[in-house]
């Protein structure tokens, strides 16, 4: 990849942790977005640092509109015009089976996780995507326009019982219908896609009962979890010039779904 300027948000998770460690070259500046663990960003950005990549945390909570403008504003002032984003990767989302979220009622969930999910997530695509059609002129010598990348969730299509699943359905659903129409908007000036993991052994998964284990075993035909180590691999291959032929797709990322488990 040659030089990009590269915003993540959730990047003190484990996928965006992962996405960070992957994307960490001298020759990028990546803007890493996080909050509860902010702190823990800081620490983790000093090593990369050393590695000679230009790191910016922002600490936003993005469930607030003045964060959310606050980190629109931050990205823009510290880029001139002729420095533009290149890859907008939004990863944030409410860890629904955190010792904090877990214990609310289900319309609490509902409010945290369509606020941070989806409606921060829609509105920090479009006020970026408005800034890059401003200055599409600029990229017109790239062979890779910026890319915008979403997070969807397998379970999506096929469904699956539980209040957890009725809430990622609902807000990874809307994320992925509304990549498909962003990337319509956005066709000049920038590709759009969107990941939709499956079982994938974050801190969570490494905890996770053995129900849930055995689940995650029988549901893909990989008869395993996929680490975020493998989703940050997928993520650097779709913001560099190697993948400029995609755009408007969801990837799902599952190692293929065994529609003959028994749960």
């Amino acid at each position: 990849m040659n030089e990009h300027n590269i915003l993540i948000t959730g990047a003190s998770g484990g996928i965006g942790r992962a996405i960070v460690q992957q994307l960490a070259q001298p020759n990028h500046r990546l803007f890493l977005q996080a909050n509860r663990h902010f702190e823990e960003l800081q620490r983790f950005s000093e090593k990369l640092r050393d590695q000679g990549t230009i790191i910016d945390p922002i600490a936003a909570n993005l469930e607030s509109y003045a964060d959310q403008d606050y980190l629109i504003r931050f990205v823009k002032e510290k880029l001139t015009t002729s420095h533009q984003l290149t890859g907008i990767v939004l990863a944030a989302g409410v860890d629904l089976m955190s010792q904090a979220i877990k214990p609310l009622s289900f319309e609490s969930k509902l409010e945290k996780i369509w606020k941070t999910d989806v409606l921060a997530t829609v509105r920090l695509a479009r006020e970026l995507g408005f800034w890059i059609k401003e200055s599409k002129s600029l990229f017109q010598e790239r062979q890779t326009r910026p890319t915008f990348l979403f997070f969807g969730w397998d379970g999506v299509e096929r469904g699956m019982e539980g209040e957890t699943a009725q809430l990622y359905s609902l807000a990874k659903g809307a994320i992925v219908a509304f990549a498909k129409s962003f990337a319509q908007e956005m066709a000049q000036a920038a590709r759009v896609l969107t990941i939709s993991p499956g079982w994938i052994q974050t801190t969570w998964g490494q905890k996770a009962s053995p129900a849930a284990n055995q689940r995650a075993l029988s549901e893909s035909l990989a008869k395993r979890w996929g680490s975020p180590e493998e989703i940050a691999s997928i993520v650097r291959f779709l913001l560099s010039d190697d993948s400029s032929f995609l755009n408007s797709q969801n990837i799902i990322v599952n190692g293929g779904f065994n529609y003959r488990a028994e749960n």
